[in-house]
């Protein structure tokens, strides 16, 4: 009879197969969830925890280095400038104060000229419904009071560079850097008998959003 390799027990029992049957017996110290059924929805994936999103700055129009994450706006341009200015001829050719209205601020004020300086500042819409009431523009053709091509145009950010009669009619007026200064040498009153404008008419013009609306409108006068 072949020895074997494992101690025996007095029985003869490999002490092995004692230790393998003792450990067996050992009521376990965890329970282990069974169950007959599987759930029928779809399994979903574990949650994740993630950092809510924060929201990026106010846009606008300058920054610099020390500023770090910034939002800036994109230019709108000189020609956005325009196209306003040309509105605003379309608007009064045809008296209409409410499309003058969408074209200017809250706030605007219009201001007459003399000597470059102001001689009052009025409200906008009071000032144009009081034109309308006296003064026929309804005969003004816009393409002969202007020509587009001859129009001077100054951004704010080159305050400096303006000419000395605008600097003195912009007194007391806060410049923001997006703001854009447009001046009108007025060529003729379109056929009509009476005066409807001064020798020239400039438009601070102002960003709202995607387009400029003027702010300040100063004519001037003749003596």
């Amino acid at each position: 009879m072949p020895r074997s390799r494992y101690p025996l027990l007095a029985d003869g029992t490999p002490v092995v197969a004692w230790l393998a049957f003792a450990s067996a017996c050992v009521p376990s110290s965890t329970s282990l969830e069974t169950t007959r059924r599987l759930p029928s929805e779809p399994r979903r994936a574990d949650a994740v925890a993630v950092d809510p999103t924060s929201r990026p700055p106010l846009p606008r129009a300058t920054a610099n280095v020390a500023d770090r994450v910034v939002t800036l706006r994109a230019p709108l341009g000189v020609e956005a400038a325009k196209r306003t200015v040309r509105r605003f001829f379309e608007a009064v050719s045809t008296e209409d104060v409410g499309a003058l209205g969408t074209l200017t601020s809250p706030t605007a004020v219009h201001s007459g000229l003399r000597n470059g300086a102001d001689d009052r500042l009025q409200n906008f819409g009071f000032l144009w419904r009081q034109r309308f009431a006296k003064l026929d523009y309804t005969e003004l053709d816009p393409a002969t009071v202007y020509r587009e091509a001859d129009l001077e145009t100054f951004e704010a950010r080159h305050a400096s560079e303006l000419p000395p009669e605008l600097r003195a009619a912009a007194v007391g007026e806060t410049l923001d850097p997006d703001d854009v200064i447009v001046r009108v040498r007025i060529l003729g009153q379109g056929g009509a008998t009476e005066r409807l404008f001064g020798d020239s008419m400039t438009f601070w013009l102002r960003r709202d959003d995607d387009r400029y609306v003027v702010t300040r409108l100063a004519e001037a006068l003749p003596l």
